[in-house]
């Protein structure tokens, strides 16, 4: 059974663990949130470049991974590079479902939510470019709906005016009424994904990067048995841990650790 380990600054990566869990791939997945350092979004560049690999190659080091998952979309596009400079297994990044949902669009016209600092980034420019050319980009990075899956997942009260934001961000835009389809582009955002779903019109579709990942992880590591997936040990760096550690528990690490 090939060992994987998620990343991310919190409870966002557990949107990609429930999908490796749906598609039934035979591995063992440990889980590393940096919880000391959430949020990334306001933190800078050079503070995230210099913390992220290291802290994801301790988590390597203790897991003993076949391959690492980067489930955070400001780790993928600050430190993926580096990340792959200091670990010699094979890393995965997140990368916004743009690909997918230009190729899925009817109207032309696509929602895409994001963190405030990976949405108006280069990296999403030329992926839209690259993707989406023909297409009505209506972007928007609310400032608090990671914080607010954060809050969901771990069980505290959420402010609902966090999830409205959101959705009246993009539809602000006078063109945002011809959107079909609304690009998920932070791994937090499908844990609130029904929360959202109550602010858009019935027809509209959200599509995020979780089944990709599993498609992609499926090829390196040629897993070609399916299975349970066996969910092992969740660790964190020791921010707010107690309710980290209940949520793990509640999607059925069987461990919890601080390290």
């Amino acid at each position: 059974m090939k060992k994987v380990l998620v990343f991310d600054s919190g409870v966002g990566g557990f949107s990609i663990v429930r999908e490796l869990i749906a598609q039934n791939l035979n591995i063992e997945i440990s889980y590393l949130a940096d919880t000391s350092f959430f949020p990334y979004g306001n933190k800078n560049d050079l503070e995230l470049l210099d913390r992220i690999p290291k802290v994801v190659a301790n988590g390597v080091t203790k897991t003993g991974a076949d391959a690492i998952i980067i489930a955070c979309n400001t780790a993928s596009t600050i430190a993926l590079w580096r990340i792959r400079e200091v670990v010699n297994i094979p890393v995965i990044g997140v990368v916004p479902a743009i690909k997918p949902a230009a190729s899925m669009t009817k109207t032309k016209t696509i929602g895409l939510l994001a963190t405030p600092r990976t949405i108006g980034s280069a990296y999403v420019d030329d992926l839209i470019e690259q993707f989406a050319g023909d297409c009505n980009v209506i972007r928007y990075g609310p400032p608090n709906l990671a914080l607010a899956a954060e809050q969901v997942l771990r069980g505290e009260d959420f402010d609902e005016n966090h999830i409205k934001d959101a959705i009246n961000g993009l539809y602000k835009n006078p063109k945002a009424k011809d959107i079909d389809i609304i690009i998920l582009a932070c791994t937090h955002y499908p844990l609130i994904k029904d929360e959202l779903a109550k602010y858009v019109p019935e027809d509209v579709k959200f599509i995020d990067s979780g089944e990709a990942i599993a498609r992609r992880l499926k090829e390196i590591l040629a897993i070609d048995n399916m299975g349970s997936v066996l969910l092992k040990t969740a660790y964190s760096t020791g921010g707010n841990d107690e309710k980290f550690l209940q949520a793990a528990r509640n999607e059925g690490f069987i461990n919890q650790i601080q390290i």
